[in-house]
């Protein structure tokens, strides 16, 4: 008799692991903690429809956005939200469901100090891991800043943001707003890669995730039709190496990354960077299927001392 072997995708894994991790959870429903309350309800109320297709039910979408309106809105203005210091723009309507995406990943560990209660909610993986954390003082590169969730949570730690976003619509509309309401982040109008110069990107209709450079092969059919690319710009590229040399930084402590494919380009222009000042790697591994082995082979090329660990869809890089 033949056995059939099921092999789910590493994303559903992920879902299945998270939800079998959370009915663990002790203490449930937080009752002394509204912030955790709050999260644990709504995960409980729709956690099928979140982690099997990755989007939460549109009531409880609604529910949990008018909830967090009336906890974290900025008292000088009620289009930001205020997370524990780290303040974003709110999102439009129609981009809820993906910022709610990023905000398992970049926004709840930062409220909630509990890395048990925050690993089930995480979609993609935190950027932030053990020995892979930022420090007051540090220096920060956010490689594709998008609205800057990232960027603003890491000056909330204390940190100098070097927040790295080609597209004027999403600098004029979200990332110039979180620089302003946040101390310490630099806007850097550049896509980072592995020479200077111009590119063409695909530019998403969804103002949020998923732009990316044309000529990166291999980028799944599916993700171009799913998320309605339907532009073509040409945006301005640097190395990271030249924007350290340029910039006469003397350290450079977290490098985050997720840009859609590109992180390979971004390694490469980043050799003398990754040798010389050893930055903590925070690096997503999903967009194109040999990410893994390419990426961990760039990092130890650059400097075999680093100790690699690859966890959710993201490697964490950092050297003892």
């Amino acid at each position: 008799m033949n056995t059939i072997n099921y092999r789910f995708s590493p994303l559903v894994r992920q879902r299945l692991y998270r939800y079998r991790s959370f009915k663990r959870l002790p203490g449930y429903p937080f009752k002394d903690d509204p912030v955790k309350t709050l999260f644990a309800s709504w995960l409980k109320t729709c956690h099928r429809a979140f982690y099997l297709s990755g989007y939460a039910v549109k009531s409880e979408r609604q529910r949990i956005y008018q909830v967090m309106s009336d906890l974290f809105t900025w008292g000088k203005d009620d289009s930001m939200y205020d997370f524990n210091g780290a303040v974003v723009p709110k999102p439009a309507t129609g981009s809820r469901g993906i910022f709610m995406w990023e905000f398992c990943d970049l926004i709840l560990p930062h409220l909630i100090d509990s890395p048990e209660f925050c690993n089930c909610f995480h979609i993609e993986g935190p950027y932030e891991l053990k020995q892979v954390c930022i420090d007051s003082g540090e220096v920060v590169i956010d490689c594709g800043a998008n609205m800057g969730l990232f960027s603003a949570v890491s000056s909330a730690k204390g940190a100098n943001v070097y927040a790295f976003e080609p597209f004027e619509h999403i600098i004029q509309n979200f990332l110039s707003k979180t620089a302003i309401a946040n101390p310490n982040i630099t806007i850097c109008k550049y896509a980072l890669s592995d020479k200077e110069g111009a590119v063409s990107f695909v530019q998403n209709d969804n103002l949020y995730a998923h732009s990316r450079i044309i000529d990166i092969k291999d980028v799944k059919d599916k993700l171009l039709v799913s998320n309605k690319e339907t532009e073509t710009v040409t945006v301005q590229t640097i190395t990271l190496d030249k924007f350290v040399q340029e910039n006469k930084l003397p350290r450079v402590d977290f490098i985050k990354a997720d840009i859609e494919g590109a992180e390979r380009l971004l390694l490469k222009g980043a050799k003398n960077t990754l040798k010389n000042l050893a930055p903590k790697l925070a690096i997503c591994t999903y967009h194109i299927p040999d990410d893994p082995q390419v990426l961990r082979q760039l990092i130890l090329d650059a400097n075999p001392n680093y100790v690699i660990e690859e966890r959710f869809l993201k490697m964490y890089a950092y050297v003892p």
